[in-house]
């Protein structure tokens, strides 16, 4: 008779060890799942970046492209210009040391227009500089 509790007891004991293993399958099963699904949302994730990227780096390229167009197409038409010489001219004397006197006599700027470039381009001018 003991023996048969004890049997009953092994018995009883495995079946809930069984169950509690089914459980522990069961529920791993699932995460195992969850964490598939997951995985496969962030590849696709990945991959919608990665194309996005490639697209972003082309846009890229294009407007470095452009803005050196438009850039070569401005100095084309600044070096056109008698105004614009005459203000390339004033900048190159004024970093050469000319004053305003000599921007407004050479360069047929008027004194307002001498006065801005001289301030812009020397390099040691200062605030009080112009005398107005």
């Amino acid at each position: 008779m003991e023996l048969d509790w004890l049997l009953l007891s092994v018995t009883g004991i495995l079946l809930i060890l069984v169950l509690y293993l089914n459980f522990i399958l069961h529920r791993t099963g699932r995460q195992l799942e969850e964490q598939a699904i997951h995985l496969q949302q962030l590849q696709r994730d990945f991959g919608v970046l990665c194309t996005d990227r490639a697209e972003l780096g082309n846009q890229i390229v294009r407007l470095d492209q452009r803005v050196k167009k438009l850039a070569e197409w401005q100095d084309q038409i600044n070096l056109h210009t008698p105004e614009a010489r005459a203000y390339s001219q004033a900048i190159k004397m004024v970093r050469s040391g000319a004053d305003i006197d000599q921007l407004v006599a050479r360069c047929g700027l008027s004194q307002n227009e001498a006065e801005l470039v001289y301030l812009l381009h020397n390099a040691s001018s200062g605030p009080n500089t112009v005398s107005g």
